[in-house]
């Protein structure tokens, strides 16, 4: 994230609002394909005593603690960013 916000002349632009909505909306995707992972895996858990059903049920709900966070972050970010456009 900081080395995107680099310039060619090596001074950091500011991070927008915008900016900021976008990287929560990365990491949500990011996390939503993780929880996706951990379903797949507690799906094959039953038939392959390789994995391990608890540690899987444990990924998965603290997946889901990350997207509420997210959801939460994202959603004041973006009532931040409205507010701060909105005229005076």
């Amino acid at each position: 994230e900081r080395a995107a916000r680099l310039t060619p002349g090596g001074r950091p632009r500011r991070r927008s609002g915008v900016n900021t909505l976008v990287g929560l909306e990365a990491l949500r995707v990011g996390v939503e394909g993780k929880a996706l992972l951990w379903r797949s895996l507690l799906a094959v858990a039953v038939h392959d005593t390789r994995l391990q059903t608890g540690r899987l049920a444990e990924l998965l709900e603290r997946a889901g603690q990350q997207l509420t966070a997210l959801d939460s972050l994202h959603s004041r970010a973006a009532s931040a960013l409205i507010s701060a456009d909105a005229p005076a």
